[in-house]
């Protein structure tokens, strides 16, 4: 079952990052160099998530 709220979790930072994509689209005068720094630390977050599902799933 963790994997599986795991990957809810993922999915739901997902959705956010993609609505806050749109927004910038349509708003591209509100975009901003920390909103670059915010999507590198979301997909640095994606990635240590794996990494953190792939060991537990090697030791359990």
């Amino acid at each position: 079952m963790r994997y599986e709220d795991s990957m809810k979790g993922i999915a739901d930072q997902i959705i956010k990052e993609r609505q806050r994509a749109s927004k910038i689209k349509n708003n591209p005068e509100e975009f901003h160099w920390y909103d670059e720094y915010a999507t590198l630390n979301f997909f640095q977050f994606i990635r240590k998530n794996i990494e953190d599902l792939a060991i537990s799933e090697q030791l359990g």
